[in-house]
């Protein structure tokens, strides 16, 4: 739980929060002139220790605790599948370094990692990566998508877990209108990426069987967080592969 949010949660009963924050521990065990000296938001948080509605309690085994029905993710599609019904589940994830040698470019990839979910645990079965040189964070997201897409199995259900808000968002809200209005926003103005985004309607077309969620990344807990962690994994060492190997491009156009 969030500790500077506590309080309306409690609506006027007395609450105990138990918390594995270490910072928290400093704050309980110090005087509130004392606590005043701490980091900000040990500030906001000796604040709430005034108030006698509210308890807190640290423990450090809370951090080890695994609540597989709390998953930090935004609303799904109404059609989406129990996670076990799906044939194949892809991660997408992606990371960028400093390029070796420059001061202001990056070097960039992205990895999918394929595999499906039995008995609550995620088996992983393929791993696909692909640097991208210097790129910027939507293109590369967009890129792992269309990935995705095309290594998916048009007759089997699939469902993609992407960290993109914006991929995720634009595939299964805007993408239909985008295309009848020829790639042009409610502004008129082009789309980003129009291109890339033309893939995607084209692949979506010949997969009625793929579904596409977010989940925020680098999570704790949840049915998602290790497959999730091995994309992260897969994405950090191949773009460790590319820095090293000088895989540097110029920053692509936004319709790249």
């Amino acid at each position: 739980m969030e500790v500077l949010k506590e309080r309306p949660l409690a609506q006027g009963k007395h609450i105990i929060v138990i918390s594995p924050v270490p910072a928290l521990e400093a704050v309980t065990k110090a005087s509130t002139p004392n606590a005043k000296a701490l980091h900000p938001r040990c500030i906001q948080w000796a604040t709430s220790l005034i108030a006698t509605d509210v308890d807190y309690v640290v423990d450090s085994k809370l951090q080890t605790q695994q609540f597989l029905q709390y998953e930090l993710e935004y609303p799904v599609p109404a059609n989406t599948l129990p996670i076990e019904q799906y044939h194949n589940i892809f991660y997408t994830d992606g990371s960028a370094q400093p390029a070796m040698g420059t001061k202001h470019q990056y070097s960039a990839a992205f990895a999918i990692m394929s595999g499906y979910m039995k008995d609550g645990k995620f088996h992983p079965q393929n791993t696909y990566t692909q640097a991208v040189g210097d790129c910027t964070a939507q293109l590369e997201e967009l890129k792992a998508l269309v990935m995705a897409l095309k290594h998916t199995d048009p007759d089997q259900m699939t469902l993609i877990v992407c960290y993109s808000y914006y991929c995720v968002q634009s595939f299964n809200k805007y993408l239909h209108y985008w295309r009848q209005n020829g790639f042009r926003d409610s502004k008129g103005n082009t789309v980003k990426h129009r291109l890339m985004w033309g893939k995607v309607v084209d692949l979506k077309e010949m997969l009625p069987n793929v579904h596409v969620v977010h989940i925020l990344g680098h999570q704790r807990v949840g049915i998602h967080v290790e497959g999730n962690s091995l994309a992260d994994e897969a994405a950090k060492s191949a773009v460790a592969i590319a820095s090293v190997a000088l895989v540097i491009c110029s920053k692509p156009k936004v319709d790249d």
